[in-house]
């Protein structure tokens, strides 16, 4: 199944506090956003990596004390970049609304980012 790149925005947003592993990503964005959109676990990992080899995130391993070590994941200056610009960029799709354009005015909030406004009338044009 192809992922859309909403997605990987999505992903790239709940870093944008600090770094998670990726059950506390889903967790993020099941709470956050899971009454209108689902993201699975794997199809988490699967993004996750591939954000990793264009660059966008980094990965480190942390170890626990009684548990296996787990990977968190960090974003790069790039994947910063690439999520803002996205973020200020209205839905292009009028079927993506519901999903991608209530996606992107959740993280201004969450992310106190100035601009949600200007979405919303650029949106509404």
């Amino acid at each position: 199944m192809k992922t859309k790149p909403s997605t990987e925005y999505a992903l790239m947003g709940a870093l944008m506090r600090g770094p998670r592993h990726g059950y506390e990503i889903q967790q993020f964005l099941e709470t956050a956003l899971g009454s209108t959109w689902h993201v699975g676990m794997s199809q988490i990992y699967a993004v996750l990596k591939r954000l990793e080899e264009k660059g966008f995130l980094r990965s480190s391993m942390e170890s626990q004390e009684t548990r296996p070590s787990r990977r968190v994941f960090s974003i790069m200056p790039g994947g910063e970049a690439a999520f803002l610009g996205w973020l200020h960029r209205p839905t292009e799709h009028v079927r993506d609304l519901r999903i991608e354009f209530l996606a992107k005015l959740f993280f201004f909030r969450r992310l106190s980012l100035p601009g949600g406004a200007a979405l919303v009338a650029a949106q509404a044009d």
